[in-house]
């Protein structure tokens, strides 16, 4: 899932950035669903996450903006209505959507690949599994084409 903030302003780095990162983590502890994993950009928000019972995924979407709203207003900026989902169909490679999301950051030259975007993170066991697909922790080149 991605949602962006209106026009795509840069305004989402470092506070709120971690702000959006802790609620992610928070509404687990909610059982409000699992997150996979999460990459907070300077404009939009990438989660992979399996919906838990309690709330739709639009009232988990809204509740994740509406924490982090007091802060993006700060800077100018407000969140799309809108927000883009896929659901992952049994086909799906989990792999790719994960690196989609992880390697972001690196695709838009935010950072090197040798190092850690601070507001990403995967669920432990995720991370546990899809590290061994990686360059110890970091991409490989041939991903950046």
């Amino acid at each position: 899932m991605t949602f962006c903030v209106v026009d795509r302003k840069p305004v989402l780095i470092p506070d709120v950035a971690h702000g959006l990162v802790a609620e992610a983590q928070q509404m687990v502890r909610e059982d409000i669903w699992t997150l996979r994993c999460i990459t907070v950009m300077p404009d939009h928000v990438h989660l992979l996450i399996i919906l838990g019972a309690y709330l739709t995924l639009a009232q988990s979407v809204t509740r994740l903006k509406v924490k982090a709203k007091p802060a993006i207003n700060v800077k100018a900026g407000r969140w799309q209505s809108n927000f883009y989902d896929h659901r992952l169909r049994a086909n799906d490679s989990l792999e790719a959507t994960m690196r989609y999301i992880w390697m972001n950051p690196c695709r838009k030259i935010l950072i090197p690949v040798t190092e850690e975007w601070p507001w990403s993170c995967c669920r432990p066991e995720d991370w546990e599994w899809f590290k061994g697909s990686t360059d110890s922790g970091y991409p490989f080149p041939e991903w950046l084409v």
